[in-house]
């Protein structure tokens, strides 16, 4: 093991490129003050350094572009920084760090929490998160900053406080992405939390979960060719990570265009509907279902926009469909089943 002693937070360990570390890092309550990772840019391997058991540690640096690899059910414990005395596992303090924007790679071989923020919000988000391994979940207590996820399985990954694929250093503007890859693998953005960030399919397979309160994606789920296939809003009480409760009901504000193969209405099977908000200009191509009939509101909010796909079924209605806001045009190439279906203002709906 790698200790520090008497003092928490004190002692600095440099891997200079690729290696193995086979036993925990620092202690609880007794964290190293830094992991820092590739400080030689000696890697050479996929792997980089492969950590066998937790680490706390109130810093872990992706130098050089360098690789950190968690080995199934090790964690990454954010421990107290003692210069500062700010726990670096809060939202105002920096865990996981890069030297360079969208670079530093964390992969994780199967279960894992961390605790603290990944990236950062001032400066630098990481790279590539590589999650998802089958029946495995990784947890995201914090605040996330990274270029790209990349699910390559079948597991879970859990976002507790949102996540922001923003390159800091080129833009606010310029999206990365959650990349699903040929499985079928589950993304959760907890209640109340957002997703900054593209995210993509191979075609047919992810599946996004937005938990439950006031939420939103900016960025485009899914693309022509390559939609996801469940888009959530709201809970689907699966037990799958956080997903554990009949009532998470969410609304949720996309600003991108939607390609799904199923868009479903997770409400809380009485009173509260789940609520799709469709920012002006935006469209979504996918079938619209709902789990309550009777319940589920789609607004579609201006502009040009078009609904291609079945919106609810003749067993299954939603509550609301909304649209032709002032000076907006939407279009509906399906049908659409609906308690109520209101033309909101002087723009147009179209039925085809």
């Amino acid at each position: 093991a790698i200790t520090t002693a008497g003092i928490s937070n004190t002692g600095i360990v440099n891997y200079r490129g690729d290696g193995t570390i086979s036993s925990t890092v620092g202690a609880s309550g007794m964290g190293i003050k830094e992991l820092n990772i590739n400080t030689n840019s000696d890697q050479n391997t996929t792997a980089g350094v492969t950590e066998n058991g937790n680490i706390f540690a109130g810093n872990i640096n992706l130098k050089n572009s360098g690789t950190l690899t968690i080995a199934d059910n090790a964690d990454l414990q954010a421990t107290t920084t003692a210069e500062t005395n700010v726990a670096a596992g809060d939202d105002t303090g920096t865990f996981v760090t890069t030297t360079t924007d969208a670079t530093g790679t964390l992969t994780f071989n199967g279960t894992s929490t961390v605790t603290g923020v990944v990236g950062s919000a001032s400066n630098l988000a990481i790279g590539t998160i590589n999650a998802g391994v089958a029946s495995e979940t990784v947890t995201f207590n914090k605040m996330v900053y990274a270029n790209a996820v990349a699910h390559s399985g079948t597991g879970t990954i859990v976002f507790n406080e949102g996540l922001d694929t923003t390159k800091r250093s080129v833009s606010y503007t310029t999206l990365g992405q959650i990349a699903f890859t040929a499985n079928d693998g589950l993304v959760q953005i907890a209640s109340g939390k957002d997703l900054i960030g593209n995210v993509t399919a191979t075609n047919g397979n992810g599946t996004l979960t937005m938990i439950g309160g006031t939420q939103s994606i900016t960025g485009d789920v899914g693309a022509t060719g390559a939609a996801i296939k469940v888009l959530n809003i709201g809970g689907t009480n699966s037990t799958l990570g956080i997903d554990n409760s009949a009532n998470a009901y969410s609304t949720t504000t996309i600003n991108g265009n939607v390609f799904a193969l199923d868009t479903v209405f997770n409400n809380d099977g009485t009173t509260n509907n789940s609520t799709l908000n469709m920012v002006a200009d935006k469209s979504i191509t996918s079938t619209i279902t709902t789990t309550d009939n009777g319940m589920g509101i789609l607004n579609m909010q201006g502009g040009t926009q078009t609904v291609t796909g079945t919106v609810g079924t003749n067993g299954m209605r939603l509550d609301q469909v909304n649209s032709g806001v002032a000076g907006a045009s939407t279009t509906f190439t399906a049908n659409v089943f609906a308690d109520t279906v209101t033309n909101t203002a002087n723009g147009s709906s179209t039925f085809n």
